[in-house]
């Protein structure tokens, strides 16, 4: 999934996932497992049209994964929505109707 980072959030989205990954990581791991993710990797794509945040994530059923999050109040998982929401104005809250993004190739 893509997501474009609001103009001048670029620094907010950097310092978000590195508290994520240390006084959080407990908590996110937590959430991950509850929702049913089993893997995901968040990268920073800088692009000449405005930065991205790249978000790969692996689960038995990614459409679930999506709906749990989108209706989850459990507080950590509300804090990840109002924090993400910051940088990139996406509102998780929110059940997409926008398709998921297309598998197109996949080499191992």
């Amino acid at each position: 999934m893509a997501i474009p980072i609001l103009s001048g959030k670029n620094q907010e989205a950097k310092e978000y996932f590195q508290k994520l990954t240390t006084e959080n990581w407990q908590d996110f791991c937590k959430s991950e497992e509850r929702l049913g993710v089993l893997k995901e990797r968040d990268f920073l794509q800088v692009t000449p049209s405005g930065d991205i945040l790249l978000m790969y994530l692996e689960a038995e059923d990614i459409n679930k994964v999506f709906e749990a999050f989108a209706a989850s109040k459990e507080p950590f998982d509300v804090y990840i929505k109002q924090e993400v929401q910051k940088f990139t104005g996406v509102d998780f809250n929110q059940s997409n109707s926008e398709p998921l993004p297309q598998l197109l190739l996949t080499y191992k």
